[in-house]
C-alpha cells in the first residue's frame, strides 16, 4: 500500500450544497473539481494540478465538515479495534468498486475519522503545491481518551509535546515523519465540538484570505507567523472550518 497504516491518505468534504462549496474551493485553492458520475453517487474529486487531493459529496440537511481517511491494511479489523477501544461505528466496511474499502468511526471526543483500505486508489497528493494537504489534527475535548484510542487502534507512538500553551501530541512512527496531531480543546470556551482541522498549502496566506472572503468565506483567525509557516483559520460558506498555511521557503 502506498500509505502506511495510520497515515492520512484521503479527505472528504460533506456539504449540503456541493456546487457552492466547490466554487469556494476552486476560488481559494485553484482546484479543478470533477463529478465522478452516477456510478459513484456523483461524488466529486478535487485536483491540484494533475494530482488528486480530496473528495466532495452532497449530504443533505447536514453541517458541512471535513473528514480525513487514515490508511489501513484491513478496514474491517481496524473498525473492530476502534469499537473495542471505545469508538462508535459510523459506517462500513463498504467496498468502493475496485478502488478500495472504506469505513468510519467516531472517537470518544466525537471526532469522525475515516478508514481506507486501498486497492487501485492512489490517495492524496504529497504536500507542497498550493491546494495540497499540509497537515491535519484532531482537536478534541477528550484528549486523554483520544490519545489512548489512537494508540490502540493504529498501534502508532503518540508523543506529547512538552509545556504550555496547550496539550498537543504528534502521531507517527518513531524516527519517521509525523502523520497527524491531537490537540486538547477541553478549555475552549467557544463551545466548538471536537473535530478534525485540516491545513491546506497556499502560495501566499494573506492573498488566500482575501480570496476566501471574496468567495463567501469567513476569516476566523487572521494570518500569523509561526515556525511552521504563516497561517490563518477560515470557515467556508457552508461552515466547514479549515486552515490555510504558507509553508516556510
Amino acid at each position: 500500500m502506498p500509505f502506511a497504516p495510520g497515515q492520512l491518505t484521503w479527505l472528504d468534504l460533506s456539504t449540503p450544497d456541493l456546487p457552492r462549496s466547490a466554487a469556494f474551493y476552486e476560488a481559494l485553492l485553484g482546484w479543478r473539481i470533477d463529478d465522478q458520475g452516477e456510478e459513484f453517487g456523483h461524488y466529486h474529486v478535487a485536483k491540484a494540478g494533475e494530482q488528486q487531493v480530496a473528495g466532495l459529496m452532497t449530504v443533505p440537511d447536514a453541517s458541512s465538515a471535513w473528514m480525513p481517511y487514515l490508511a489501513t491494511e484491513d478496514a474491517a479489523a481496524t473498525l473492530e479495534r476502534a469499537t473495542a477501544a471505545g469508538g462508535a461505528r459510523l459506517f462500513g466496511p463498504d467496498v468502493v468498486g475496485d478502488l478500495g474499502t472504506m469505513a468510519a468511526v467516531t472517537d470518544q471526543g466525537g471526532s469522525a475519522t475515516g478508514l481506507w483500505q486501498t486497492n487501485r486508489h492512489e490517495g492524496t497528493a504529497a504536500p507542497g503545491p498550493q491546494g495540497t494537504i499540509a497537515w491535519a489534527e484532531n482537536r478534541t475535548r477528550d484528549y486523554d481518551d483520544v490519545v489512548e484510542f489512537v494508540g490502540a487502534v493504529f498501534g502508532l507512538p503518540v508523543s506529547p509535546l512538552e509545556g504550555p500553551p496547550m496539550r498537543y501530541a504528534i502521531v507517527g512512527p518513531e524516527g519517521g515523519a509525523p502523520f497527524f496531531g491531537i490537540q486538547d480543546e477541553s478549555a475552549d470556551a467557544t463551545g466548538a465540538p471536537s473535530r478534525w482541522m485540516v491545513w491546506f498549502c497556499v502560495d501566499e496566506a494573506d492573498a488566500a484570505v482575501e480570496r476566501a472572503v471574496a468567495a463567501g468565506g469567513t476569516l476566523l483567525s487572521p494570518a500569523v507567523d509561526s515556525p511552521h509557516g504563516r497561517f490563518a483559520t477560515l470557515a467556508d460558506p457552508l461552515g466547514a472550518v479549515l486552515v490555510v498555511v504558507e509553508l516556510p521557503r
